[in-house]
């Protein structure tokens, strides 16, 4: 009986789609097979090591799922902010953030970055707004739950230069990043990095819903694509005509 129930129970794990379920049940699993092959008068001593070796592996993996799907309460400003922006992050993943952000609170007029020159922190917007200005011309608004300075960000190079300056057009309260020590610890978690990503998307398709700049997100994306002209544009830059047939000068 105890062995079939072990048996039942591991097959039961691997029908899981959530690691940490399957976790929890091969111990159980794994543990009743250890009690099966003890309670044999002669027990089997391959099958009973092996047993309590996959017991060991498999407790040690459930306890690290476990801190990281549960890695205590956050403060109340904390686990707002990880509900409206971060909620694609495991809880432990955003508290790992947390432990290299500084907030900051920062007058209007503050220069966050400049184009074409390197910036050394990734910000997101907590409170307020900033604008962003392309060739000395406003592109777009940031405002709350906004992220700046991703394209240096995803470039993943040291002295990466910004796309475009930015400054904060109110008071504004940040979370602040240093780029160095944020790409070390997203680039050495595949799973964080890869979920940090969509963090950054997902604020992206916010700000565009909601902006009327929303048709500029070369912020985030890089430069626009260079759009071929059309046979008929072609035909009427050639022959010096403007859009409609009708011919330039004389």
């Amino acid at each position: 009986l105890i062995g079939h129930a072990a048996y039942i129970t591991i097959t039961s794990g691997f029908l899981m789609t959530d690691v940490l379920a399957l976790r929890v049940l091969l111990i159980c699993g794994y543990t009743g097979l250890v009690a099966f092959h003890s309670l044999h008068e002669r027990p089997l001593r391959i099958p009973l090591i092996w047993s309590i070796f996959f017991v060991l592996v498999n407790s040690t993996m459930a306890l690290i799922l476990a801190r990281d799907r549960f890695p205590g309460k956050f403060e109340p400003e904390q686990e707002q902010l990880y509900e409206e922006s971060f909620s694609q992050l495991t809880r432990g993943q955003f508290r790992r953030l947390l432990g290299l952000a500084q907030i900051e609170t920062l007058p209007a007029g503050t220069m966050l970055t400049v184009e074409r020159q390197a910036c050394d922190s990734l910000y997101f917007v907590l409170e307020g707004c900033a604008r962003m200005k392309l060739n000395g011309e406003h592109v777009a608004l940031i405002e709350q739950g906004g992220f700046c300075n991703t394209l240096a960000y995803q470039r993943g190079e040291e002295g990466a230069p910004s796309y475009g300056t930015i400054t904060t057009a109110t008071t504004t309260r940040v979370v602040r990043w240093p780029l160095s020590e944020l790409r070390r610890l997203v680039g050495s978690d595949m799973e964080l990095e890869r979920r940090f990503n969509h963090v950054l998307v997902t604020s992206l398709m916010r700000r565009l819903l909601r902006s009327r700049d929303g048709a500029v997100v070369q912020d985030y994306l890089g430069s626009p694509p260079r759009l071929r002209l059309s046979y008929t544009e072609q035909h009427e830059a050639l022959f010096g005509m403007v859009p409609g047939g009708d011919h330039v000068g004389g």
